[in-house]
């Protein structure tokens, strides 16, 4: 029991080693990768110079790394063969890395143009001056020459690269001549191969491979980006044409639901013609059959009074049929009658004064001042039966109507203690055929507001729910710079 409990624990502690060594491994890894990245990060603001700067300093980084692996080898070389020896000073070697990291601290301040050309030319001159020491056939001489070419081409642009290749190649041709004719046959033709060659030989076939795959992996980010912001067009692009064919379709809806109101009205509009016409006959024969009903003696006095307001009302019902129907043959056009506003709202009154006495509603005319418009009395007369007959249908305790001055704008005003308006409901009155009401049409508030604008005049309402309604209009008694009040009228006529 013993030993396999044992056993268990040490499977256990190598589990737990395990994974405490990968999670290790783990963080190591990210905040190495953070350093790194915080190390050769690029400072510049433009994209592709950000690019470029990250290539160089990834170049020099590396460079950096691979030379200071081969100044160790040359030291481990100088140390053990003393005056033997043939190699550079590793002193000498250590000025290399040096200037490379002097290069990186320029491209970290901000010139990373300046410290690519520094580092292609650096690159060339040690290529150059292989080729000078130990001849143009030396692998590590064309291996560098190429590396430079590579770089150039990377770091500066294509145009630079191109122009780095024409001066490797007639730098080549140079050494090949001199090495074929001056210098014979290098020494290193001589020995065997040694480790410092092979270090050198496999740096920079690491590095061509390095700065290759640099080079290719910010083409990809490149084409990725690319790619996304492509992908993202073409969403942009979907949902433009989605807005445009939803906003395409409500304009298209609002037109057909306004051509169907206009048909609605063109039909009402014959209907009404009609209808003037068939009300035309009765309402003649009425007025009529009242007139005779006042010529005959010994009516009571109220009975009297009654059947003269029912004579008024009659005449004044066929004068507005009459009117309408010249109206409709010159829709909109301002007729040459003057309306008196106070006399409409006296006539108002009388009219809406039976069907309030039935409901219980009392009806007060307060300030009514003389005012007269130019305009025909049908288009008055219409307007303010629509806003009494409304404030009536709210069934109130009182309705207040008032006609005032102010200024040249004359102000009808018509306040009702009734149910009110909800909040919701007042921006649709007036605005489109709408009502509450179970037989109604929803036009009267339509007519009202249609006459109002009509005129040049401002239509409001106010109302709060279950406490009442004021509704206000407000119309310019001026017109082309006249005035049409009676008093003024008749300072005009006199000499």
């Amino acid at each position: 029991m013993v030993p396999y409990a044992f056993e268990n624990l040490g499977k256990f502690s190598r589990s737990t080693f395990g994974s405490m060594v990968v999670r290790a491994a783990r963080i190591f890894k990210i905040r190495a990768a953070k350093t790194i990245g915080k190390i050769i990060g690029p400072c510049s603001a433009d994209e592709d110079t950000r690019r470029h700067e990250y290539l160089l300093n990834t170049v020099l980084m590396v460079s950096i790394f691979l030379l200071s692996i081969l100044f160790v080898t040359k030291l481990l070389n100088w140390s053990r063969f003393g005056e033997d020896y043939d190699g550079i000073h590793p002193l000498v070697f250590a000025s290399i890395p040096s200037f490379l990291v002097l290069l990186f601290i320029i491209s970290k301040r901000g010139r990373p143009v300046l410290a690519a050309y520094m580092l292609t030319s650096l690159f060339a001159i040690g290529a150059m001056l292989s080729g000078w020491l130990y001849g143009e056939s030396l692998p590590a001489t064309l291996l560098t020459n190429t590396l430079v070419i590579v770089t150039a081409s990377i770091l500066l642009g294509s145009g630079i690269g191109f122009f780095t290749a024409v001066i490797m190649v007639l730098a080549s041709i140079a050494l090949g001549w001199r090495e074929a004719f001056v210098m014979g046959v290098p020494d290193w033709h001589m020995r065997i191969i040694s480790a410092t060659d092979l270090a050198s030989y496999v740096s920079i076939f690491f590095f061509l491979s390095f700065i290759s795959w640099l080079s290719n992996r910010e083409i990809d980010k490149s084409l990725y980006r690319a790619r996304h912001s492509e992908k993202l067009l073409e969403q942009e692009r979907n949902s433009l044409e989605r807005i445009v064919a939803e906003r395409t379709e409500d304009m298209l809806a609002s037109e057909r639901k306004r051509f169907s109101d206009l048909e609605e009205n063109a039909r009402f509009g014959e209907l009404s013609q009609g209808l003037f016409h068939d009300l035309m006959n009765p309402l003649s024969s009425l007025a009529l059959y009242v007139e005779h009903m006042a010529k005959a003696p010994n009516h009571p006095e109220e009975t009297a009074e009654m059947v003269e307001k029912t004579l008024a009302a009659s005449r004044r019902m066929k004068s507005f049929m009459t009117s309408i129907r010249r109206a409709s043959d010159c829709t909109g056009c301002v007729g040459e009658n003057t309306t008196n506003l106070a006399k409409e709202v006296q006539i108002v009154k009388d009219l809406t004064a039976y069907k309030a006495r039935v409901a219980g509603i009392k009806i007060t005319v307060g300030k009514c001042d003389q005012v007269s418009i130019p305009v025909e009395p049908i288009r008055i007369h219409q307007m303010f039966l629509n806003l009494v007959s409304n404030a009536i249908e709210a069934y109130p305790k009182s309705i207040i109507i008032s006609l005032e001055k102010t200024g040249d704008r004359a102000v009808f005003q018509v306040t009702d203690n009734g149910c009110g308006i909800p909040a919701e409901l007042s921006d649709k009155l007036g605005r489109r055929p709408f009502t509450t009401k179970p037989n109604g049409t929803g036009r009267g508030l339509m007519t009202t507001r249609a006459v109002v604008e009509e005129l040049g005049g401002e239509f409001k309402i106010e109302s709060k729910h279950s406490i009442g309604t004021v509704c206000v209009v407000t119309i310019p008694i001026k017109k082309n710079g006249q005035n049409h009040t009676k008093t003024e009228r008749s300072r005009d006529k006199s000499p």
